[in-house]
């Protein structure tokens, strides 16, 4: 049962770099820091908010299901829906304060 808080952290890891890369990708063009960070957000919050969904859909049918025994695989699959929605939300407030940071330390 320890497994299932950890599954969220590769997901968040990986909605930070394609968010990192979409920004420093927007700072190589010679934009703004704000007009970076927009960017970035404009062209990756669909595939960062759509990587946790297809997980969350593909858990969905755990979470639902009424058969005799289905209350042991509820417990985790709530747990795993809740961790990706909390990590898409940290992900997307978190990363773009470390990205605002990074750019700062970067241009002074």
């Amino acid at each position: 049962m320890i497994i299932t808080p950890i599954i969220p952290a590769p997901v968040a890891l990986e909605d930070g770099s394609v968010l990192f890369a979409a920004c420093h990708r927007s700072l190589k063009e010679e934009a703004s820091m704000t007009e970076t960070v927009r960017r970035g957000i404009g062209m990756k919050l669909r595939p960062v908010r759509m990587i946790p969904f297809t997980t969350i859909f593909g858990v969905l049918p755990l979470l639902l299901a009424q058969d005799p025994g289905a209350e042991i695989q509820k417990l985790p699959a709530g747990v795993v829906v809740g961790g990706l929605i909390a990590s898409g939300d940290v992900t997307l407030t978190v990363m773009l304060l470390i990205i605002q940071a990074v750019i700062r330390a970067g241009i002074e």
